[in-house]
């Protein structure tokens, strides 16, 4: 019963370490098993879960693919939470994705960043303004990437999340 979730969270963890082989394999087996025992609640965290490490990998192609079946889990299941979650990781894949439509990937973030808000869900809604500030520049939209910046940094500094206000000042000074 709790392997899966032991699994899910080792390959998670590794692959945010940069073990992406050993995080990969754990992931996908947290999801398999989970999926064998029949049980759907929480899988679509699973799936987002393994949507990250796939992202984290390179592989932005398959991420999005499992992204796109967490968001189907949760919305199925009703996990307004892993919703969120999954929205964002879905609008992550496509903000590294060339070719992507900018404006679905603001509404997956928009819609996220909502969700998570409803739920108080700080973190996610800090994730959420970092990555519309990243998208928002590209769009050559200044102002509200410069706003989204200031409010996930803003967040990230409030609760302590030092390596999120770096990780995100990195990725705004990458695009500058």
């Amino acid at each position: 019963m709790w392997a899966p979730l032991a699994y899910s969270t080792r390959g998670w963890v590794l692959a945010w370490l940069g073990r992406s082989a050993d995080g990969l394999a754990d992931l996908e087996r947290g999801v398999t098993l989970h999926e064998a025992t029949g049980a759907r609640t929480h899988l679509a965290l699973f799936y987002v879960r393994w949507a990250e490490g796939m992202q984290l990998a390179g592989d932005v192609d398959r991420g999005r693919e499992i992204a796109e079946q967490a968001v189907a889990l949760a919305v199925s299941t009703r996990e307004r939470g892993n919703e969120a979650w999954a929205l964002r990781a879905l609008a992550e894949a496509d903000l590294h994705r060339s070719g992507a439509d900018f404006g679905v990937t603001q509404d997956r973030y928009q819609t996220g960043l909502d969700l998570a808000a409803q739920l108080g869900m700080r973190p996610l809604v800090a994730h959420c303004r970092s990555g519309l500030a990243q998208l928002c520049r590209r769009m050559g939209n200044r102002t509200e990437s410069d706003q989204n910046f200031a409010a996930a940094t803003l967040m990230y500094q409030e609760m302590g999340m030092r390596y999120w206000l770096e990780r995100a000042d990195k990725a705004m000074r990458s695009l500058a």
